[in-house]
């Protein structure tokens, strides 16, 4: 995520922040919200699309008990005034943020409910046009059943990176994993000799997918799922040993073992830090695909920028692609 134009967060008079903002809006207002019960707030929203008829506003909230009761009882009074609530989402929806005019986003830990005024709570309004059109496409993703990303779309341009990503991290119900697993890579994590010591060599798969199961995988070097933390740990240790056995019979220079060891320590380290931060347009995301990210150390790539966008009817489209990449063998599964 670039950085915001304006960036202000709030804990206290939480609520009447809220409803400042819904009553600047001049074009467009969509929430998601987990729990949406604050009489303060739907009011707030049903004068301001009465007094002004050509602000579209839209609603999703989470299907729960409490919306149920508290929420739902407000849909004949929206419907009066053309406020759109869309059918609650199949899952758990746990969102709470607000997009006001494409260009305000007011996010946080706050629900829009009754509770929330009592809570140490906080939220952040950020002035952003480009962090409101990602929370904008996510709402779309939410509401819409033909909505299909534009990060989506570089899936089905690009199925090798499709392949290796979902590989990885997308998470296959039990009869999913067996459907497409003949279209999954495997991954791979293994230490060879290279004649000055050993190395790691590792490739991206489902052995890195800790939501599938991989009890009947025997004969691994190591134990699975891998993990980036297991390979980031091992060339430290790795590189220790080589540093420690580098010493040996050299007392004079014994003083320096501690130094070597920490300025290796933190080469790793560093070489497995995040170097993609958050979330990106599709032009950036294009680059790091064509450039062959390393998908093991930018182990956020998938749920901060696809994920989101990821219905579980997409997996149709985006494994025809794949499909046809192994078919004409251009790619190796």
């Amino acid at each position: 995520m670039k950085l915001t134009e304006s960036f202000t967060p709030y804990v206290q008079n939480i609520e009447e922040k809220i409803i400042e903002h819904i009553q600047g809006a001049k074009s467009s207002i969509k929430i998601a919200m987990a729990w949406f019960t604050s009489q303060e707030i739907k009011k707030a929203l049903r004068n301001h699309k009465f007094n002004h008829p050509d602000i579209t506003v839209e609603i999703i909230v989470d299907n729960n008990q409490y919306n149920d009761r508290y929420f739902y009882n407000s849909l004949p009074d929206f419907q009066k005034v053309g406020i759109v609530v869309h059918d609650g989402a199949p899952v758990m929806l746990h969102h709470k943020f607000m997009v006001i005019d494409r260009v305000i986003t007011v996010m946080g830990s706050y629900n829009y409910s009754k509770n929330a005024r009592t809570n140490l709570e906080s939220i952040c309004v950020c002035k952003s046009p480009t962090l409101s059109n990602f929370y904008s496409r996510v709402f779309s993703s939410l509401t819409d059943k033909s909505y299909m990303d534009e990060n989506i779309g570089l899936l089905i341009r690009y199925p090798y990176f499709a392949q290796k990503l979902l590989s990885m991290y997308n998470a296959f119900t039990p009869a999913e994993f067996q459907h497409y697993k003949p279209l999954l890579v495997t991954g791979e994590c293994f230490t060879y000799d290279h004649g000055f010591g050993h190395r790691m060599q590792y490739e991206p798969g489902y052995y890195f997918n800790t939501t599938v199961n991989l009890s009947g995988v025997r004969n691994q070097e190591f134990r699975l799922p891998f993990s980036k933390k297991f390979i980031r740990e091992w060339e430290i240790s790795n590189n220790q040993l080589l540093i420690l056995d580098s010493y040996a019979g050299d007392e004079d220079r014994y003083h320096l073992i501690n130094d070597d060891l920490e300025q290796s320590e933190n080469y790793v380290r560093n070489n497995f830090q995040r170097i993609i931060d958050n979330t990106h347009t599709s032009a950036e995301l294009e680059k790091y695909i064509l450039e062959e990210v390393d998908l093991i150390k930018e182990d956020r790539l998938w749920c901060d920028n696809f994920e989101l966008f990821f219905r579980p009817d997409l997996l149709t489209p985006v494994f025809k692609a794949i499909g046809d990449q192994v078919k004409s063998g251009r790619v190796v599964s």
